[in-house]
Order: structure tokens, then C-alpha cells, then sequence
């Protein structure tokens, strides 16, 4: 019987270092051993009362001992592998949630700086737009400003001339069909309406279409006096349309 106990306890010593089948191997071959010893309990009959009551006390006590042994480190054995398993799969669980949020975060970051990229390229787009369409009228402004520099320079030139020859036969030679252009005339009006069409500036587009109007009224004028009516519109207006030129050249730089 002593034996069987120690026994016992070599088992229950490999039942707490194996895995949970090995803890339940080692209770069954715990408790056949047990059943196995049974007998020899049994085997007291002959001896003594007294003896035999002594060795049944204490074989039933061991063996209970055994067993309880055995049932408490199984459990123990049992308790820990649930715990591992529980950890491992709390940390598989962690581990997934963190490449998902890494992932998630990866791709929110990518489309908001997709989005800042597309936006910086559309306002760079607009700016680009901008300076040429600045650039575009800055020269059609100028090149209409010296279109109508060039339409009064010819209608003043014309005019002398129509002065002098006045002066000198003391009659108004109207102009006709036949009549020769003035010098320089029609190359500036061509420029003037060429230019007329690239102003966005409505203001400014009909301020030289005015002055076009008066100097051609000038030239073309029946007598002195219808002359000098057109004439004295002039400079009042071209100062007028070199100011709106002014004011609108510095909003293209």
C-alpha cells in the first residue's frame, strides 16, 4: 500500500507537467491502480480485527487522498491550458484589430492626401488660367490704346490738311469717295478693330469704338463748322478712355 502511494504521487507529478490529454491519462491510470490495490485491502481478512481495521483505515484514506490528488491537479492542469487559450486568442483578436486600424488609417491618410494633391493642382490650374488670361488682356488693352493713338493722329493729320487747303483757297473740300484716304488712316482703324475684339472690358470697347465714330465724323465732315464739333469731342473723350485704360491695367498684374 505504500507503494501505491508513492506511485500515486509520481503520477499525479506527470499530470501537472502534460498537456490536458496527458492529465487525463494519468487520472485513469491513477484510479486503476487504486481499483488494482483493491484486493489486496481485501486480502486483511484473515489477519487480526484489530490489524485489519488499522490497514483498511489508512489503504481507503491514501486511496482517497490519491484521488483527490489527482482530480484537483487535473483540474488545476485544465484551468491553465483555458487560461492560455484565452490569451492566445485575446492576442490573435488584438493583432487583427491593430492591422485593421493600421489599414483603415493607411488608406484614410492616401485618399486625404489624394484629395489636398488634387485640390492644390486644381487652384494651381486656376492660377495658371488666370495669369494667362491677365497676360492676354494686358496686351490687348495696350495694342487698343495704341490703335486709337494712331486713329487721332490720322484724323488730326487729315484735318490740318483740310485747314490748310482752307486757308488757302477759302473753300471746304468735303471729302468723297475719290477723295485719297488720309495718311495712316486705315491702318489704324484695322488695328483698332482688331484689337476692339480681344477687350473683355466693355467699358473700354466702347469708349474706342466712340473715338472711331467721332475721328471718322471729323474727316469726313460736310464743313468747317461740323468739323470743329467732332474735333472739340475728341480730346475730352480720348482722356476718357486712357483713364478707364489706367484703371483697369493695374487689375492685370
Amino acid at each position: 500500500m505504500g507503494d501505491f502511494v508513492v506511485g500515486g504521487g509520481e503520477t499525479d507529478v506527470e499530470a501537472i507537467d502534460l498537456a490536458e490529454p496527458a492529465v487525463l491519462a494519468g487520472f485513469v491510470d491513477a484510479v486503476e491502480e487504486v481499483v488494482a490495490n483493491l484486493p489486496k485491502a481485501g486480502q486483511l481478512s484473515g489477519v487480526r480485527p484489530q490489524k485489519w481495521a488499522a490497514d483498511a483505515g489508512f489503504s481507503e484514506l491514501a486511496v482517497c487522498r490519491g484521488m483527490a490528488s489527482v482530480v484537483g491537479k487535473a483540474q488545476a492542469a485544465r484551468g491553465r491550458g483555458c487560461g492560455l487559450a484565452g490569451e492566445a486568442v485575446f492576442g490573435f483578436v488584438g493583432v487583427v484589430l491593430g492591422s485593421v486600424t493600421t489599414s483603415a488609417l493607411t488608406i484614410y491618410k492616401e485618399r486625404l492626401t489624394g484629395s489636398r494633391e488634387a485640390a492644390a493642382r486644381d487652384r494651381q490650374f486656376e492660377r495658371d488660367q488666370q495669369a494667362a488670361r491677365d497676360a492676354f488682356q494686358r496686351e490687348s488693352v495696350l495694342a487698343l490704346q495704341a490703335a486709337v493713338a494712331d486713329l487721332i493722329k490720322a484724323a488730326y493729320g487729315e484735318m490740318d490738311r483740310l485747314l490748310v487747303e482752307l486757308q488757302e483757297t477759302g473753300n471746304w473740300t468735303a471729302r468723297v469717295w475719290e477723295t485719297p484716304t488720309a495718311v495712316g488712316w486705315s491702318a489704324a482703324v484695322l488695328s483698332l478693330e482688331t484689337a476692339r475684339t480681344r477687350v473683355f472690358d466693355d467699358g473700354i470697347r466702347a469708349l474706342a469704338t466712340e473715338l472711331r465714330t467721332l475721328a471718322g465724323e471729323s474727316v469726313w465732315a460736310k464743313d468747317v463748322e461740323a468739323c470743329k464739333r467732332a474735333s472739340r469731342q475728341l480730346e475730352p473723350l480720348q482722356i476718357k478712355f486712357h483713364e478707364a485704360v489706367a484703371r483697369v491695367l493695374p487689375t492685370l498684374y
